[in-house]
């Protein structure tokens, strides 16, 4: 075995590895490539993210030698990290992927968390169907977090069905699974659930083609799009799904927002519809530019849009305010500057007035930085948080200067 430095020793270290990665990602332009090349060492040999940081002197096992170097070949070549090292993380599992199946993501878990959130609350914990299996991460985690009586899971795909059974087995042996073959609801004839869960393609043959080199080239076609408008597999889902549910019993599909918008137009399909959603106000109002690139002359017009549309506008307004009162910062700061210069030269202590006229400066912008941030929260009205810090300077200004020039 070569060394990952060229030196050829028999047992490079995970410094040298890791150092050669970097370079090798590095040059086909992955971002962040120590980020990634850490990564893939702790995904390839099961082990913790901190320990290049503990072991970097430690010697790498041939075998491991080998797997981290196919793995960070397979990534440089634009490869998804979880495709390169034949894992990806969901929820509480550590599941096996390979590209007969869609790599699990993140949003996915929130609606895992829906379903058992909904059985909770309803004590409804009979039999679930998950529609389109995949890698088995929706079924695999409600068998294994939910206390439903039967789980079953579906797909369209043998070798899918082939990498869920394999996850299945290998992560509890006892999983309470039912895996079957065949496109939604065909293998399940004449079965009713509490509740129907999945994560359907939602794709449109227009946005796969937009879609980043890594999803496009990689992922499966046939698990991402879903006719010309992304829409045929939630449709005959939503048509197919209300004669398998029993009364009263949950429908839960993943979508994106352009489906959010026909589903709701088909509210005569079922009872009750409710479109959840990870956005909330605080996150759509943080996705805005920050106060400071606004405009002066821009902030009052984006206040009054903000407040229209009942959001909070406290931290434009507490800009905008403290944009005006900068004059009055100004003008306290020439009294402040008048009155600590008023001591006559030969009475000395030129250095003591000159460290007391900083400090007060600085002392001012850390109480006006506090009051700025009591304003952002709503601890203090934005007035008052605008104002108080210069007009209360401005007052110790000139009480100093009169101070002075009395004495």
């Amino acid at each position: 075995m070569k060394s990952a430095t060229g030196s050829d020793p028999n047992t490079p270290t995970l410094n040298e590895v890791l150092g050669w990665a970097v370079s090798r990602l590095r040059r086909d332009a992955v971002g962040d490539p120590r980020r990634e090349a850490v990564g893939l060492w702790a995904r390839v040999t099961e082990t913790d993210l901190a320990m290049p940081l503990t072991a970097a002197d430690r010697q790498v096992q041939e075998d491991q030698w080998e797997r981290f170097r196919t793995a960070v070949e397979r990534r440089a070549a634009g490869e998804p990290a979880q495709y390169a090292t034949g894992f990806a993380g969901f929820r509480t599992l550590e599941l096996r992927v390979d590209r007969r199946v869609l790599i699990p993501r993140p949003e996915t878990e929130g609606l895992v968390q829906l379903v058992l959130d909904w059985a909770e609350t309803e004590g409804r914990w009979g039999a679930v169907v998950d529609i389109g299996a995949g890698s088995g991460c929706i079924a695999l985690s409600l068998a294994l977090e939910g206390s439903f009586s039967r789980v079953i899971a579906t797909d369209v795909s043998e070798g899918a069905l082939a990498v869920a059974a394999d996850n299945a087995a290998r992560i509890n042996p006892d999983t309470p699974l039912e895996l079957r073959l065949g496109e939604f609801f065909d293998p399940l004839e004449g079965t009713t659930f509490d509740a129907v869960v999945s994560n359907p393609p939602y794709v449109s043959a227009e946005e796969f083609d937009r879609l980043e080199a890594g999803v496009r080239l990689h992922e499966p076609r046939g698990a991402l799009v879903s006719g010309e408008r992304g829409m045929r597999h939630t449709r005959l889902l939503l048509e197919s799904a209300i004669g398998h549910l029993e009364p009263g019993g949950l429908l839960a599909i993943e979508i994106d927002n352009a489906g959010s918008s026909d589903i709701a137009t088909r509210p005569q399909l079922l009872d009750e519809m409710r479109i959840a959603t990870d956005l909330t106000t605080e996150s759509i109002q943080e996705s805005f530019a920050p106060p400071v690139t606004i405009s002066f002359w821009k902030l009052p017009k984006f206040i009054r849009l903000l407040e229209a549309s009942g959001l909070s506008s406290s931290r434009h307004r507490l800009h905008w305010h403290m944009l005006l009162a900068i004059p009055v910062v100004f003008f306290a700061m020439v009294l402040i500057g008048a009155a600590f210069s008023m001591r006559h030269a030969r009475f000395g202590g030129l250095g003591y007035m000159a460290l007391g006229c900083v400090l007060c400066g600085f002392g001012y912008f850390f109480l006006s930085d506090i009051a700025a941030a009591l304003g952002a929260s709503g601890a203090v009205p934005v007035l008052i948080a605008a104002w108080a810090p210069p007009l209360s300077a401005v007052m110790f200004a000139l009480g100093l200067l009169l101070h002075l020039e009395d004495g």
